[in-house]
C-alpha cells in the first residue's frame, strides 16, 4: 500500500526571491486547493505543471495573489511551476512505482534458486526510471 502523498509546488531554478520559498509554497498550494480545485494529497497530480490545467485568467490571478503583481516574466514564470509529491520517484515525487527486473540473482543460501533481482523502478506517473 501507497503512503499519503504531500504534493507542494517545486522552487523555479535560481530562485532569488526576497521571500523563503516554502512560504511561497505554502500560499500557491492553499489557492491551487481553494480556488482552482486542486485536490490535495492526489497522487496522480505528480508533476502536472500549472499551466497544463490553469487558464492564463487563472494564472494571471494566482500570480496576483501570490506575489502581488501581474508582471508578464512573474505570471510565465508560474506558469511554469510544477506541482512535485515527497515521494520516491526523483522526478515527480510520486509512490506509485514498480519493479524493473533483470538481472539474474543468484541463490544466497543451501536450497534457494535464485531468480530476477530488482535493478530498479519505473514510476507509474510520470515515466521516470531509477536505476540502481
Amino acid at each position: 500500500m501507497n503512503k499519503t502523498i504531500e504534493l507542494s509546488i517545486k522552487a523555479p531554478r535560481g530562485w532569488a526571491y526576497n521571500a523563503p520559498w516554502h512560504s511561497i509554497n505554502e500560499r500557491i498550494m492553499q489557492l491551487l486547493v481553494d480556488k482552482f480545485g486542486l485536490i490535495p494529497n492526489y497522487e496522480q497530480q505528480c508533476g502536472w505543471q500549472l499551466d497544463s490545467f490553469l487558464t492564463d485568467d487563472e494564472l494571471r490571478r494566482l500570480t496576483l495573489h501570490t506575489f502581488g503583481n501581474t508582471i508578464p516574466a512573474m505570471v510565465k514564470m508560474v506558469s511554469e511551476l510544477v506541482i512535485v509529491g515527497d515521494g520516491d520517484c526523483p522526478k515527480c515525487g510520486a509512490n506509485d512505482r514498480h519493479e524493473i527486473t533483470g538481472a539474474y540473482r543468484p541463490a544466497d543460501r543451501e536450497g534457494d534458486w535464485g531468480g530476477l533481482a530488482v535493478i530498479g523502478y519505473r514510476c507509474n506517473i510520470c515515466g521516470e526510471e531509477d536505476m540502481r
